[in-house]
């Protein structure tokens, strides 16, 4: 009698810790894959600027289209360390891998976002995932104040800005490519000269502005504006988001080929700005 209790009890407490072992949770189907869901935070883009519709979530070989800011991928993933980016389709900007390129001569690009996200993901996981998404388009506006005696004579006035980043590597956020870009200044009421550009960024040593201002019946003859840049869009890519407006007059000076124009001093100009889209 007393054997049979002992054999009885020594089973109950067999049972007792088998029923105490717990199976692993899993939070996929598959427990050698993982769940990722990715969410686009719009919050750092410009002021005025409308977020895009959808984005792009690529690794690897794998592409994904997100039309909504919260995502989920549709394929469970491997276990391992990924780097993911995220972007999406801009007017004049093509995407190869993690190269960007703008193409100016085709027209302004159109506002453009970035993110790059570390992760490392556990199989069996249902892992989500906050990106910031980055502005890689900003605004410039160039304002001329024209002086001299032939202010009210000027008809146009036309350059190229040299130095424009004409590449972005959004794997480390590197500018390349130097590009020129074309202005067309256009005059205000207040008889300022406005031009308004998005670049991708600036890169090189230099940044210059070289133009020409033509007057009314061709009288008197062309003017050489000629002007370095590269001190005041120095820390231009920085804060992309912020449009950045340099104001600048414009001063006649006799060279052996005539007048050229010259701008000695470009200063920032704060408030009033417009997003131009």
């Amino acid at each position: 009698m007393t054997v049979t209790k002992l054999m009885m009890a020594a089973g109950a407490i067999i049972f007792l810790t088998a029923c105490d072992v717990k199976d692993p949770i899993h939070e996929t189907d598959h427990p050698d894959k993982a769940k990722i869901t990715v969410t686009a935070d719009w919050s750092g883009i410009g002021q005025g600027i409308a977020k895009p519709s959808g984005y792009t979530v690529a690794f690897g070989d794998r592409t994904f289209t997100a039309m909504a800011d919260k995502y989920t991928l549709p394929d469970l993933i491997e276990p391992g360390n990924y780097t993911l980016y995220f972007y999406h389709e801009a007017d004049n900007i093509t995407i190869n891998g993690t190269a960007s390129t703008a193409d100016y001569a085709a027209g302004m690009p159109g506002w453009f976002f970035t993110g790059r996200l570390d992760a490392v993901i556990d199989g069996g996981k249902h892992h989500e995932l906050t990106v910031a998404m980055k502005q890689q388009v900003r605004q410039l506006t160039l304002v001329i104040e024209a002086t001299g005696g032939t202010v009210d004579k000027i008809a146009t006035i036309t350059g190229t800005l040299s130095g424009v980043a004409g590449s972005l590597d959004m794997s480390n956020d590197t500018h390349g490519t130097p590009s020129d870009v074309a202005l067309t200044f256009a005059k205000g009421t207040d008889g300022k000269w406005t031009a308004t550009v998005h670049l991708l960024g600036i890169t090189g040593a230099k940044q210059k502005l070289s133009g020409t201002i033509k007057f009314t019946d061709g009288t008197p003859d062309d003017m050489i504006l000629d002007s370095d840049l590269t001190a005041a869009l120095a820390t231009f890519n920085d804060n992309k988001n912020e449009p950045l407006t340099l104001g600048g007059q414009a001063e006649e000076t006799p060279s052996p080929a005539g007048f050229t124009t010259i701008i000695n001093a470009w200063n920032k100009i704060t408030g009033g700005s417009v997003i131009a889209n």
